[in-house]
C-alpha cells in the first residue's frame, strides 16, 4: 500500500533485505537503475541488487552493485550487464540488500522502496 513501508530483513550482520515488487511498466532499464544508483549514493552503505527469479547471467552472489562507496563510478558496461543480468520486467519480485550501518541502511532501502512503489521511477 502506498506510504507505508515492507519488512526490512536483518539477513546478516550489518546486512539488510528489502523485497519489492516492480511496480513501473517498462520494468528496470537504464533511466530506473541511474535513479536507484543516485539514491543509494546518499547514505554510506553498500547497496545491491537481485532479481528473486533465475536469471541467466549472473555475478558471483547473483546479484548487481548499484552503490559501493568504495566504488565511486559505475561504468555503462556494469549498467548494461545489470539490465541484461537481472531480466526485470514489471510484476518481478526484487531484493534490494544494504551492508553497513543500520540506520544508513534502513534509510537507503526505505528511499529505494519510495522510488519503486510509490514513484514508480516517473513513469506512468
Amino acid at each position: 500500500m502506498e506510504g507505508e513501508h515492507k519488512m526490512i530483513k536483518k539477513i546478516g550482520d550489518n546486512t539488510y533485505s528489502l523485497e519489492t515488487v516492480l511496480q513501473n511498466k517498462f520494468g528496470l532499464h537504464v533511466n530506473p537503475i541511474k535513479k536507484l544508483a543516485f539514491i543509494a549514493k546518499d547514505y554510506s552503505c553498500k547497496v545491491s541488487v537481485r532479481n528473486e527469479r533465475d536469471t541467466d547471467i549472473t555475478n558471483e552472489e547473483g546479484k548487481y552493485i548499484l552503490y559501493d562507496k568504495e566504488y565511486v563510478r559505475v561504468s555503462i558496461g556494469t549498467i548494461l550487464d545489470m539490465i541484461g543480468g537481472l531480466k526485470a520486467p514489471k510484476g518481478d519480485i526484487l531484493e534490494f540488500i544494504a551492508e553497513g550501518d543500520a540506520e544508513e541502511c534502513n534509510k537507503c532501502l526505505y528511499a529505494i522502496e519510495d522510488e519503486v512503489i510509490n514513484n514508480k521511477f516517473g513513469e506512468k
